[in-house]
């Protein structure tokens, strides 16, 4: 009953903050800087369905630098909780987990409003435990990879701080025992980043 509240308000938040950001004049043509830092935090949602039949919000982190005022790369980090569910004594847990890369191109670095796309891969980590009363608990797990692509907007709020709304599609794929099992994972997601550094006309400014 949660999640569907949770994944509006997160779409609402992003379209009322880069909607009420548009309207205002601007104060400063931001942009990236090349050669700056950033850190940034996630929180989104996807596709995927938990072990108990829901889905969950999802977390990450990443960091990176901007090698140019187009291009950046990043190393990510996203975990996904798939939930919990216990019947009759028995309980079972889930989550993924996935560390990568990204690279981000800018389509364009005029204003304060940066679209941009992107390409990402990783390593990615499926882990579940299982718990039956009176017989004990276990755990296991299969690694994999992953591939993504997508695209998204940095808007800026300030020179260093902004908010980054981003659509991401993934293929994971996992492997156990010479054989694989793949499936596809559609992401929406929102960072909040801080940029510092960087040399440059805009970073003078």
């Amino acid at each position: 009953m949660m999640q569907p509240v949770i994944k509006s308000a997160l779409v609402r938040s992003c379209f009322t903050a880069v909607f009420l950001l548009l309207l205002s004049s601007p104060v400063w043509a931001q942009g990236v800087v090349a050669h700056s830092g950033e850190v940034a935090g996630t929180v989104g949602f996807s596709n995927l369905t938990g072990v108990d039949g829901d889905k969950h919000v999802n977390f990450g982190a990443s960091a990176g630098v901007n090698l140019t005022d187009r291009v950046a790369v990043v190393g990510e980090y996203a975990y996904l909780p798939m939930g919990s569910v216990s019947v009759d004594g028995a309980s079972a847990s889930g989550s993924y987990q996935q560390f990568g890369g990204a690279a981000r191109f800018s389509l364009d670095n005029s204003t304060k409003f940066v679209p941009y796309v992107l390409g990402a891969f990783g390593y990615a980590r499926v882990s579940a435990e299982v718990s039956i009363a009176g017989e004990g608990s276990g755990t296991g797990s299969l690694n994999g990879d992953y591939v993504g692509f997508g695209g998204g907007a940095s808007v800026y709020l300030t020179r260093s701080l902004g908010i980054r709304p981003e659509f991401r599609y993934e293929r994971q794929e996992f492997y156990s025992n010479g054989s694989s099992a793949g499936q596809n994972v559609a992401l929406g997601t929102v960072s909040v980043f801080y940029q510092w550094g960087g040399r440059g006309k805009k970073a003078a400014k």
